[in-house]
C-alpha cells in the first residue's frame, strides 16, 4: 500500500475515531443521565472494579481464580472509596500487577436508548482472548461473573447479565459453543450488528469497525487494518470483524432465531420478527443493517435521537413497512399491535403531560413519545387507557396478549410462505422448519396443563397486594382467580382480577413465573372456599418457586426443539390441597421443559411417583444439573414433616445423583431397585440407539422382579438397592460383597423352593428357582455350568477379571427370617461333598446358540449317547419338549438343566467376553422347556 493512501485512511480512522468518542460519550451520558438512584451510578462505577479484584470477602470471589484487569483501566477514586466503605478487609495494593487480559468492557441492549427505564436488565460484554486466558481460567472467570450477578440482584433488585466473548470466535460470527446448525454464523452476524448498534464502551479499547466508513467491504476493511502500524492497532483497537451485509438466505436462519429468543417480552417478539419480514418480504427496501445506518449517521455528527437511537429506528422501520402493506388484511391489526407494544415497553406516562406546555418538557424521549402520540392521532382517553396498563384487569389483558400472539403467528406464516417462492428455500430442510415451527408454537400454543407466562413489559413487576380465591363455575369445575390492590383517584384502594388458571398450582406458578411475589412485601389474601389449604405453606411455596423456579436458569439448546420436550426443572408438590392427610393424596408434578414450555401433571398415588422421577431422570442426562438445582419437593405440614415424606425425598435424590453422576468407563448398565406403593421398582440406564436413556420396570411380585433382573447382555453392572427397605437387606449383603475376579453363588433353600442368586464378575445378577426336592441336582449343575463358562470365556477374552490364579467360584448360603434379618456363611462341608459325588453322576446338558435368520436365537442341545439336536428356534420348543421327555424318563441323571454352553456360532464376540449373557440364557432357556414340560404334564409353570 503507497504511503499517501495509509495516510488518507489513517486519516479518515483519526477522524471516525473522534466521532465515535464524542458518540459513545453522549450515549453514556444519556444512560447515566437516566439513572436516578445514585446506588445504580455507583455500581455502574464500582463494575470494573469488582470484575478484575478476587478477594475473599469481597463480592465474585472464586477460589483459585487468578485475577485478570481491563485494558487501561485503573480504578477511579469514587470506585475505590465505595468499596472501602463497604468492604474494609479489601486490599488494593496488589492491583498494578494485575494483567490486563480483558480487552474490553461494554453495555449493551436498552442502556442509554429510548427503551430503558430503570427497571430494565442489563447486558455486559467482556471480551477476552481464549487462548491467552486458559479454558480452567475461564471456567473460574464464568462463576466469578455469575456470583457478581447474584450479589447485584440481591442487593440492588436488578437483574445483570454479563456475557464472557472470545474475540476471535466473534471475529468469526461465533458467539455461542451451542449455535443451532440453521442459522449458521448469520446468527453471529445479527448478534454483531445488536452490539454494535447498542453497545457503549465502558473501558478498554475501540471496536476497530466503528473507525471505518460504513458499507466498506472486507476487503477494503483489511486496508484500513493495514494502514496503521501494528502497536498502534493493538494498543487502541479490537477487531471484531466487519460487517456490511448479510446475505437474505442467511438472514432469515439466524433473523428467526434472534426472534426465537426474544419470545418472551411481546415488544421484542413482534419488532424483531417485523425487522426480519421487511428485509425478507419489502421490495421497497434496500436493507441496510441498522449498525450501518447507525454508524454513517456517527460519522456525519448527527446525533440527532431519531438517527442513533437504535430502538427508535428499529420501530420505524417496522412501522412503514405494516404501514405500507396496510391493505393486507393479515396486516390489520399490525401497526396498532406494534404501536401499543411501543408505548407500554416505553411507558412515557404522557396522559400526566397534557396540561403541560411541551416547550418546557426537556427529556428528548418524552418529546420523541409526544411526537409519535400526535402523528398516531390518539385520544385523551385512549392515552389514558395505555397508561393504565398496569392495572388492566382479565379481559383487556387476555385480548391484548392474544392479539400479540395472533400477529406474530401472521407474520411468520408470511415469511414461511414466501420461502417456498425463493431460491432460499433450498437452504432449508424439513428438520429445520420443524425446529422454527416447534419454537414459535411452543411459545403461543395453548394446552389445559401449560401455563403462559404474562403479557409484562415490566422488569420488576413486584406487586404489594395480591388475592387468590377459587370460584365455582356452572358446569361445577373450579377456577382460581387472581387479583391485585392498587390506589385510584376514587378509593384509597381498588382491586382488580388479572389473571385465571384452572388449578391453584398454575395460578401461583402464573404469579411465580412473573415475579409478582416477594416474601415479607407482598401481603397475599387466600379466599379457599372448596379446600383445606394451609396458607402459610402456599406462601413459601410462591416463593420457592420464584427463587428456584426461573426459566432463566435453564439453558435450552436448540438441538432440544429436534425431539419431544421432557422436563428440566422440576417440582414436585405433595397434598397441595389437603392439610391433615394420613398419606398421599395429591401429587403435582410442576416443570420447565426442553422447549421451554411450563407444564404441570396431576397423580394421586405413591406408585406414580416412579413415572414422575423417569421423566425427570431423562431430563437430566441431557444437562446434568446438581438435584437441588434440578428437583425441589414440598409438602405442607404435617406430612411435610413426616418419616415418609423425608423418605421419598431421600429416595428420589439418592436416585437421581445415582444416575446422573457420569461414569468412567463406557458399556455400562446402571440399576436402582426399590419399592413404591408396594411395587417392586428397577430403574435400569443404559443405551437407546445410541442415546443414554433410563428405563422403569414395574412388578407386582419379587419374582418378577428377579427374572427381569436376569435378562443380561454381558454389560459391566453397578447396581444399588434401597438400603430403607427392610426386605432388601439380604440383596444389599450381596451386591455390597461383589469381587471382579469371582463368581459368587449363593443359594437359599426353603420347605417349597430353593433360590439361587449368581452376582457374576460384571456385577449383574441372575436368579434361578427350583423345586427344594431338586436342590443337590440343580446346585451341581449350576455350579458345573459355572466351572464351564469360566473356561469358556477366559479362552475367548485372555484380559477377563476371571483369568486369575485365586478361587474363580464361591459359594455361599443365605438365611432370612421373617423380620428380614439375614445370614450369609459359606456353603457348608457336607452340601459341597455331596454336590462333588453328584457330579460324578450325572449326564451333561450342553446347549450350542445360533443366531437364525431373523435375528432371534436358535438352540441346539446335546443328547444323552452323543450327539445333537437339530436346530430349533424359540416357538418350536413345545414339539421339541416331546422328545426331550422320552430321553428324560429313559437315561437317568439327564436332564434339561444346563451344564455348558457353546457361542462360537453366534458371531457376537461381545457375547463371549464376561460370563452374564451365559447365565441369561441358562434361565430364558430352562424357563422356557420347563414351562413347554408342564404344559405336557398339565402342570403349571413355575
Amino acid at each position: 500500500m503507497a504511503e499517501k493512501e495509509k495516510s488518507d485512511y489513517r486519516d479518515i480512522i483519526s477522524k471516525n475515531k473522534q466521532q465515535f468518542q464524542k458518540y459513545n460519550n453522549f450515549r453514556y451520558l444519556k444512560f447515566s443521565n437516566s439513572l436516578s438512584k445514585k446506588s445504580i451510578i455507583d455500581l455502574i462505577e464500582v463494575l470494573p472494579l469488582l470484575i478484575t479484584i478476587n478477594q475473599r470477602g469481597i463480592p465474585g470471589y472464586v477460589e483459585n481464580y487468578s485475577p485478570i484487569g481491563i485494558y487501561g483501566y485503573s480504578p477511579s477514586e469514587k470506585a475505590i472509596q465505595f468499596i472501602k466503605s463497604r468492604f474494609h478487609s479489601i486490599d488494593l495494593t496488589q492491583y498494578s500487577s494485575i494483567k490486563p487480559l480483558i480487552e474490553l468492557f461494554a453495555i449493551m441492549g436498552s442502556a442509554g436508548s429510548i427503551a430503558y427505564n430503570e427497571e430494565s436488565d442489563i447486558d455486559f460484554w467482556i471480551c477476552i482472548y481464549d487462548n491467552k486466558l486458559g479454558q480452567e481460567n475461564i471456567k473460574l472467570l464464568s462463576q466469578k461473573l455469575r456470583n457478581i450477578e447474584i450479589w447485584i440482584t440481591e442487593n440492588y433488585n436488578i437483574e445483570t447479565y454479563f456475557f464472557l466473548n472470545d474475540i476471535e470466535r466473534v471475529r468469526n460470527d461465533i458467539f455461542d459453543t451451542s449455535e443451532d446448525s440453521f442459522s449458521g454464523k448469520a446468527n453471529g452476524k445479527l448478534l454483531k450488528d445488536e452490539f454494535y448498534r447498542s453497545s457503549i464502551l465502558l473501558k478498554g479499547k475501540i471496536p476497530f469497525w466503528w473507525v471505518v466508513p460504513s458499507g466498506i467491504d472486507d476487503e477494503k476493511y483489511n486496508k484500513y487494518i493495514q494502514a496503521l502500524d501494528s502497536n498502534e492497532f493493538e494498543n487502541q483497537y479490537v477487531d471484531f470483524g466487519n460487517l456490511h451485509t448479510i446475505d437474505k438466505g442467511d438472514f432469515l436462519g439466524g433473523g428467526l432465531f434472534q426472534i426465537l429468543k426474544s419470545l418472551g417480552n411481546p415488544f421484542k417478539s413482534i419488532i424483531k420478527i417485523g425487522t426480519v419480514e421487511r428485509y425478507l418480504l419489502d421490495e421497497e427496501n434496500e436493507n441496510p443493517l441498522l449498525c450501518n445506518i447507525i454508524k454513517e449517521n456517527v460519522h456525519n455528527e448527527n446525533l440527532d435521537i431519531n438517527h442513533i437511537d437504535p430502538y427508535i429506528l428499529m420501530f420505524n422501520q417496522v412501522y412503514d413497512y405494516y404501514l405500507r402493506n396496510i391493505k393486507d388484511p393479515s396486516f390489520s391489526m399490525s401497526t396498532e399491535i406494534l404501536k401499543m407494544c411501543f408505548y407500554i415497553k416505553i411507558d412515557p406516562n404522557l396522559s400526566e403531560y397534557r396540561s403541560i406546555d411541551f416547550k418546557k418538557i426537556k427529556s428528548e424521549n418524552l418529546l420523541k413519545m409526544i411526537e409519535y402520540v400526535k402523528t398516531w392521532k390518539w385520544t385523551d382517553s385512549k392515552l389514558k387507557q395505555m397508561d393504565n396498563f398496569r392495572n388492566w384487569d382479565i379481559t383487556p389483558i387476555n385480548k391484548f396478549w392474544n392479539n400479540i400472539s395472533k400477529e406474530i403467528l401472521k407474520s411468520y406464516k408470511r415469511i414461511l410462505k414466501n420461502i417456498e417462492n425463493r431460491e432460499i428455500s433450498k437452504r432449508f430442510t424439513q428438520e429445520d422448519i420443524k425446529f422454527i415451527t416447534r419454537k414459535i408454537y411452543s411459545s403461543f400454543s395453548y394446552a389445559e396443563n401449560k401455563i403462559r407466562p404474562a403479557v409484562s413489559f415490566k422488569d420488576n413487576p413486584i406487586e404489594k397486594h395480591l388475592t387468590i380465591e377459587s370460584i365455582s363455575k356452572k358446569d361445577g369445575k373450579i377456577n382460581w382467580l387472581l387479583s391485585k390492590g392498587f390506589k385510584s383517584n376514587r378509593s384509597a384502594s381498588e382491586r382488580v382480577v388479572i389473571h385465571k388458571e384452572p388449578s391453584l398450582i398454575s395460578l401461583l406458578t402464573w404469579i411465580s413465573m412473573n415475579r409478582m411475589y416477594q416474601k415479607n412485601f407482598t401481603r397475599v389474601e387466600i379466599k379457599s372456599r372448596f379446600h383445606l389449604l394451609d396458607s402459610g405453606f402456599v406462601r413459601e411455596l410462591m416463593n420457592d418457586l420464584t427463587l428456584h423456579f426461573s426459566i432463566k436458569r435453564l439453558h435450552i439448546e436448540n438441538d432440544y426443539f429436534y425431539k419431544d420436550p421432557i422436563p428440566l426443572l422440576n417440582f414436585i408438590i405433595i397434598n397441595l390441597y389437603s392439610k391433615y392427610p394420613k398419606g398421599i393424596e395429591d401429587i403435582y408434578f410442576l416443570y420447565h421443559n426442553s422447549w421451554g414450555e411450563t407444564v404441570y401433571e396431576k397423580y394421586e398415588n405413591e406408585i406414580d411417583l416412579s413415572q414422575i422421577l423417569i421423566k425427570i431422570l431423562n431430563g437430566a442426562l441431557l444437562n446434568r444439573y446438581d438435584f437441588n438445582m434440578c428437583v425441589q419437593i414440598k409438602s405442607p405440614y404435617p406430612y411435610g414433616s413426616s418419616t415418609a415424606f423425608k423418605r421419598i425425598k431421600s429416595l428420589i435424590e439418592q436416585i437421581y445423583n445415582f444416575f446422573i453422576t457420569k461414569e468412567p468407563e463406557h458399556n455400562v448398565e446402571k440399576k436402582y431397585i426399590t419399592i413404591l406403593g408396594n411395587n417392586y421398582i428397577v430403574y435400569t440406564k443404559r443405551k437407546v440407539q445410541g442415546e443414554e436413556k433410563v428405563l422403569c420396570n414395574i412388578f407386582e411380585s419379587e419374582l418378577k422382579m428377579f427374572y427381569s433382573l436376569s435378562n443380561n447382555i454381558g454389560l459391566k453392572t453397578i447396581i444399588m438397592v434401597d438400603s430403607k427397605i427392610p426386605e432388601f437387606r439380604y440383596l444389599l449383603k450381596i451386591i455390597e460383597s461383589h469381587r471382579e475376579n469371582a463368581i459368587q453363588i449363593y443359594y437359599q433353600k426353603e420347605r417349597k423352593y430353593c433360590y439361587f442368586y449368581i452376582l457374576d464378575e460384571q456385577g449383574a445378577i441372575t436368579f434361578y428357582r427350583e423345586n427344594s426336592e431338586n436342590f443337590i441336582d440343580y446346585f451341581t449343575r449350576l455350579n458345573l455350568f459355572t466351572k464351564n463358562i469360566i473356561k469358556y470365556v477366559v479362552k475367548n477374552n485372555p484380559e477377563s477379571t476371571l483369568n486369575n490364579d485365586s478361587k474363580k467360584i464361591e459359594l455361599y448360603e443365605l438365611k432370612r427370617d421373617s423380620r428380614n434379618v439375614c445370614k450369609i456363611s459359606k456353603i457348608d462341608p457336607e452340601t459341597e461333598k455331596q454336590i462333588a459325588q453328584h457330579e460324578k453322576m450325572i449326564v451333561q446338558f450342553k446347549v450350542s446358540l445360533n443366531l437364525l435368520k431373523n435375528n432371534d436365537i436358535g438352540y441346539r442341545f446335546s443328547l444323552p449317547y452323543g450327539g445333537e439336536t437339530d436346530l430349533f428356534s424359540r416357538s418350536e420348543i413345545n414339539n421339541i419338549a416331546k422328545d426331550l421327555r422320552v430321553f428324560m424318563k429313559s437315561v437317568d441323571e439327564y436332564n434339561f438343566y444346563i451344564t455348558d454352553v457353546d457361542l462360537s456360532n453366534l458371531n457376537v464376540d461381545f457375547y463371549k467376553n464376561s460370563t452374564s449373557f451365559c447365565y441369561a440364557e441358562k434361565n430364558r432357556f430352562e424357563l422356557l422347556m420347563e414351562r413347554s414340560l408342564q404344559l405336557l404334564n398339565k402342570g403349571k409353570p413355575r
